[in-house]
Parts: C-alpha cells; sequence; structure tokens
C-alpha cells in the first residue's frame, strides 16, 4: 500500500539583492516507509543549510545560531522598501522548510496537497514558527498514528507554550532540530524575537 504522505523541502533565498539573483528550491521525498522519506527531507534540508553556510563563510552550530548566520539570504530588510511593488511580491516567504504533503487526507480540513510546515527557517509562514510548527508535527504524528507508520527512535515529547490558554502544552511528535524542551524553547522563541524572520 501506497503511503498516504510524503515530504518536500522548499526554499526561496537572496543571494545577490543589487542583481536580483533570487534562488528557489523545491524537492519532493517519497519512500514505502515515510519515516525514511522523512529522513531523507531532513538530511537533504541540513545539507542544503550546510551550503548556505559556507556561502556565508560559517559553519553550522545549531538552529538556534542559523537566525543570526542566514538572515542575509531571507532578510527583507531595507532594499526591500525600494524596490518597485511588482519585484516586493517576489520578495515575500524567504526562507527554507521540511514540509509534510498529505496526499489521502484523514481529517476533513486536510485537502489533498496540503502541506504543512515542520521544521526551517526564515518567513516559511506568516504564523510564527512554533505554532506553526506544532501544528504540523502533530498533524504528521497523526498520520503516522492513524496508519500504524513506523515512528523508528524519533518519538519526543515537546513543550508548547500556548499563548491563549497562558500554558505550557505537551505534545508527542517527531523529532527535528529544533529543541522542544523547555529550556531550549526559551532560547530560540528570544531568538524568534530578536531577529523575526
Amino acid at each position: 500500500m501506497q503511503p498516504t504522505i510524503h515530504y518536500e523541502v522548499k526554499g526561496k533565498f537572496i543571494l545577490d539583492f543589487d542583481q536580483k539573483d533570487f534562488q528557489t528550491l523545491q524537492k519532493e521525498f517519497r519512500h514505502a516507509s515515510p519515516i525514511l522519506a522523512r529522513q531523507e527531507a531532513f538530511n537533504f534540508y541540513q545539507n542544503y543549510i550546510e551550503v548556505l553556510l559556507n556561502y556565508q563563510g560559517k559553519e553550522y552550530t545549531s538552529h538556534e545560531e542559523l537566525k543570526d548566520d542566514l538572515f542575509p539570504l531571507f532578510s527583507m530588510s531595507t532594499p526591500y522598501q525600494s524596490l518597485p511593488e511588482v519585484d516586493r511580491v517576489m520578495h515575500l516567504n524567504f526562507g527554507i522548510g521540511v514540509y509534510l504533503v498529505i496526499d489521502k487526507p484523514i481529517f476533513s480540513e486536510d485537502l489533498v496537497n496540503t502541506s504543512w510546515c515542520l521544521h526551517g527557517i526564515g518567513d516559511v509562514s506568516c504564523q510564527w514558527e512554533d505554532d506553526l510548527f506544532i501544528v504540523g508535527l502533530t498533524t504528521e504524528y497523526a498520520y503516522y498514528e492513524h496508519h500504524a507508520y513506523d515512528k523508528g527512535d524519533n518519538e519526543i515529547e515537546a513543550k508548547y507554550y500556548n499563548d491563549e490558554a497562558e500554558e505550557v502544552e505537551t505534545y508527542t511528535i517527531l523529532q527535528t532540530p529544533y529543541d522542544w524542551t523547555w529550556e531550549g524553547y526559551d532560547k530560540l522563541n528570544d531568538a524568534v524575537n530578536k531577529n523575526r524572520l
């Protein structure tokens, strides 16, 4: 039986603003065992991040450090304001992320080809990153549970602060480079608030 999900790595970034060298990326990952497609997608993402860091003359240390190191490639800073209106549209949604893509929905709100961001940096969504990621990751986990897909040893407990409920909630998800421990969450949330990519 074909899996009901697959993964994609999608990205858009600026190599040279003056030359309008905007790069895009989209690669699909499918496997009879979704966890293997997921691992391939995250490995590809990590390799691509390291290439982008190398382009900036930097090395990978942690997800938290990527915000500062790759900011110039995803930035909507001052030059953006001087662009003609038509070019401003091209300048939206710069970033790179790993996405879950639904092939056969199990939830009424999901449609075929609905995609959920699981992890990324930059402007991968209009929402704050942790909100976006937790929705995608809990959706992903529900698909794994529903279809009894192998999860390998990737299950973790994630801590998430729900602004509406004003409390920390715990979810079971599959591991990503994002540190979902409460201590790591505090550090990353500070970095996100600092840079707001």
